[in-house]
């Protein structure tokens, strides 16, 4: 397991998912106002694709390079750091950013890190890095 090239594509894939969002609320037209009146089933939804997929592309990634070896067991390595990475970079950058805007308390920002569907976003999410690694762990043996 390269913990170094796993901690840089954990940043990078916060950084994609942090871009995704913002692009997805301009778009729209929301605002984080506006979020939590949005069906929590829509919100569900569009939250666990974009996480999964932005984890099974950047897990593809880790292991395309010769240094990494593919296995069921470095793919959750890869999952376990992105979610610690990614919790670091939510207390460094988006709490306090979230805590900046007017009536925003910190108990909004606790209530995000309670709810079961961020929960169940994170298993899912070591679930696709995991899959990743044993999948391509499988094709190269088929290939060998």
């Amino acid at each position: 397991m390269n913990y170094k090239r796993a901690f840089w594509i954990s940043i990078l894939a916060y950084l994609t998912s942090l871009l995704i969002g913002i692009s997805v609320l301009v778009i729209s037209g929301l605002t984080l106002s506006t979020v939590s009146t949005i069906s929590s089933q829509m919100l569900f939804a569009t939250q666990v694709v974009s996480i999964i997929a932005i984890g099974l592309l950047f897990a593809w990634w880790y292991f395309r390079s010769p240094r990494t070896h593919a296995s069921l067991i470095n793919g959750a390595k890869l999952g376990i750091v992105m979610i610690v990475v990614g919790f670091l970079l939510d207390s460094l950058l988006a709490a306090p950013a979230l805590l900046s805007i007017e009536g925003f308390t910190f108990s909004d920002v606790v209530s995000i890190y309670a709810d079961p569907v961020y929960w169940l976003t994170l298993l899912l999410l070591l679930g696709a890095t995991a899959s990743v690694g044993w999948y391509l762990a499988q094709a190269r043996v088929s290939t060998s």
